[in-house]
């Protein structure tokens, strides 16, 4: 029997869901052709709609950290509207997620790289999607 609840939950709509599809499209790019497991995956993903909000989250996040030199208002708002809880943490902002506090991510208040914001906005990506 197939169980696909543990006891982590959705931190936006259709997370859980959007991994595992993910992973079976890794899966059906490296399996046998015209096999029985190629056939079974590539049934999973066709069965299972892919309704998750990842893709407009992180273009949310992206657009509104494009150019950031600093927490402007608008900036701040826009990243509590995405779900982020921000802390003032020295000479860094600590953006927590919707409430999950495992994975923190780390915004410089005054970054010195105009690169910077380009490979927060990356290691976001990975750590959050």
């Amino acid at each position: 029997e197939l169980v696909l609840d543990g006891k982590e939950h959705d931190i936006y709509q259709g997370e859980r869901l959007q991994i595992v599809l993910d992973a079976l499209d890794k899966e059906l790019e490296t399996s046998e052709q015209f096999s029985r497991r190629q056939t079974v995956v590539r049934d999973l993903i066709e069965s299972n709609r892919r309704g998750s909000e990842r893709e407009q989250l992180v273009s949310d996040i992206k657009q509104a950290l494009t150019g950031y030199t600093s927490m402007t208002a608008p900036i701040r708002a826009e990243l509590i509207r995405l779900g982020f809880v921000i802390l003032d943490d020295g000479k860094h902002y600590k953006l927590i997620f919707r409430g999950d506090d495992r994975f923190p991510h780390v915004l410089a208040k005054t970054p010195s790289d105009p690169r910077g914001i380009l490979n927060a906005i990356t290691d976001m990506k990975k750590k959050l999607f």
